[in-house]
């Protein structure tokens, strides 16, 4: 049914979500070839095969964090700009 394809495409995006904010700890404390995929997984409790449905391969989790970086440091900066008079 339709709700049931939006409840796993909800549940999808907060998978997803929660293995970038993760990830971004790890890459934080570790760098970027400090954690693997089963890092990641293990510290999320999923299965290490589900993180392949969200990028797949380390590179792709790599430019995603890149881009997540990105829009915080432009939300950031747009908290100054709208300040300014």
């Amino acid at each position: 049914s339709i709700l049931e394809t939006l409840q796993q495409d909800a549940r999808r995006t907060d998978t997803r979500q929660k293995v970038l904010e993760k990830s971004r700890v790890f890459l934080q404390s570790l760098g970027f070839h400090g954690f693997s995929f089963q890092t990641v997984a293990d510290s999320l409790k999923i299965k290490k095969p589900s993180f392949f449905d969200h990028y797949k391969n380390k590179e792709e989790l790599g430019v995603s964090l890149i881009q997540d970086y990105e829009s915080r440091f432009v939300a950031w900066v747009q908290t100054f700009q709208d300040r300014s008079p």
